[in-house]
């Protein structure tokens, strides 16, 4: 009887183990936030931010109906614990009114604020914020970012180091290798109208 009982404890704690270890998957449909580890398929919710510490993965669509992109203003340029640097990553598509995301490899679309830590792709936004660095093309009204590798696109471009192009009226970064088109254009060598450029290894 003693074997018996033992027998059947091992194998409700070995199910449920295994169990708690499935319950870190989602595939299909997932709705946000959650304390899920990987997520295959869509993500859907009224933001999309960590609920937990461990690292989260979301491989497919995000959407985020609200989003926590409208508390940039307030952050700046330091995420003030509010989100994790590397912890939150998409592979894949994230939609929202605004977006607040770890890194993103694919496509990142806002109609108002666009943050990310790291991005990767293509990036679409009235206004783009990249905390980190940003590899790609981005197209919005204002692009802020902190190092630039690829075209930026829109009506105010600014970054700490541009490693590519900015296209725009004003375009401004402290640190350039590669090309500025604009009415006003910055950059360590000189200020220039129409067209700047510095071939220097930054």
């Amino acid at each position: 009887m003693k074997k018996l009982i033992f027998g059947l404890a091992i194998t409700v704690f070995v199910t449920n183990s295994f169990s708690q270890q499935n319950n870190k998957k989602r595939n299909f449909i997932c709705f946000t936030p959650t304390t899920a580890n990987t997520i295959n398929g869509l993500a859907i919710g009224l933001w999309n931010r960590p609920a937990t510490q461990s690292q989260q993965n979301f491989n497919g669509i995000n959407l985020e109906i609200l989003g926590c992109g409208w508390v940039t203003p307030f952050l700046g340029l330091d995420d003030a614990g509010y989100i994790t640097q590397t912890k939150h990553n998409i592979n894949g598509l994230s939609v929202g009114l605004t977006l607040l995301n770890g890194k993103v490899n694919g496509f990142a679309i806002s109609l108002t604020i666009n943050t990310t830590f790291y991005f990767n792709g293509v990036k679409i936004g009235l206004i783009n914020v990249d905390l980190h660095s940003v590899n790609g093309i981005e197209v919005g009204l204002v692009n802020a970012n902190d190092h630039h590798k690829g075209l930026g696109f829109g009506f105010y471009n600014q970054a700490n180091k541009t490693h590519g192009i900015q296209i725009g009226i004003i375009n401004k970064t402290n640190a350039l290798q590669g090309l500025q088109i604009g009415l006003i254009n910055s950059n360590d060598s000189r200020t220039l109208p129409l067209i700047n450029w510095s071939s220097k290894r930054k």
